[in-house]
């Protein structure tokens, strides 16, 4: 997938028009899923992501945020590229309007999960089908040290 263990960033739209980075959008720990989908879907945010931030929850991280992520192909009557959805406290919905992340992240599945740190550097990446491996791994590591892992993959 990505060539890179950085993700690549990118700017976006918040409900006012305005542009900000997807790297200010982050905290410390964050789930990403990228989904592909054939039409404009402003759908609620992928309730596997919020059962895999709940899984990490008090591991010691600072602080956690998801991020649901559709990306097609054609624009949206909304807005022209990516934009913010939905922003809640833990959780961002992202429309990928014309496929720019996708493109940018050189994601060519259905659908991938992530798990980035605030500098965009990639702790774990795979497949949707793969979560349940990445869950064990990410909880182990983190279970390996008190606080925050020091070794390992994340």
């Amino acid at each position: 997938m990505l060539s890179s263990s950085v993700l690549p960033d990118f700017n976006l739209s918040d409900d006012n028009g305005c542009q900000q980075s997807f790297e200010d959008l982050l905290a410390e720990i964050n789930v990403i899923l990228v989904t592909r989908s054939v039409r404009v879907s402003h759908s609620p945010g992928n309730e596997l992501v919020r059962s895999f931030l709940a899984e990490i929850q008090g591991t010691g991280y600072g602080s956690l945020c998801g991020f649901d992520i559709r990306s097609h192909d054609a624009f949206c009557n909304v807005r022209r590229g990516p934009h913010v959805v939905s922003q809640r406290r833990e959780f961002v919905t992202i429309c990928d309007s014309g496929g720019l992340v996708r493109r940018l992240w050189g994601m060519d599945g259905d659908a991938w999960i992530l798990i980035v740190s605030a500098s965009r550097r990639i702790l774990g990446e795979g497949p949707l089908a793969d979560v349940g491996r990445l869950v064990t791994e990410f909880g182990r590591d983190v279970s390996l040290s008190p606080g925050r892992p020091t070794g390992g993959r994340f």
